[in-house]
């Protein structure tokens, strides 16, 4: 089998984060790591990153991902939608 040529931009690109928000380029480890350095609430969450705050096309994997990580630090999310 011939070897295949690997296009190296395409490399660089899958090693790159993905960001969650594109207007602002805002990573989920962007997300996370601001959850897990104390971020409080949704609202904090995006004051502090900016996701969510152009277009707000992201703003439910924004709320996803806030969700998902406050239950595994082992606290409740219990905010009204912001």
């Amino acid at each position: 089998m011939p070897e295949e040529e690997i296009d190296i931009s395409s490399f660089y690109s899958m090693m790159r984060p993905k960001n969650v928000c594109i207007c602002k380029a805002v990573s989920e480890a962007t997300l996370i790591e601001t959850i897990h350095d104390g971020c409080s609430t949704y609202g904090e969450l995006v004051f502090r990153t900016g996701a969510s705050t152009k277009c707000g096309s992201c703003s439910l994997q924004v709320r996803a991902i806030y969700e998902r990580e406050k239950k595994k630090l082992g606290l409740v999310v219990n905010e009204s939608v912001e």
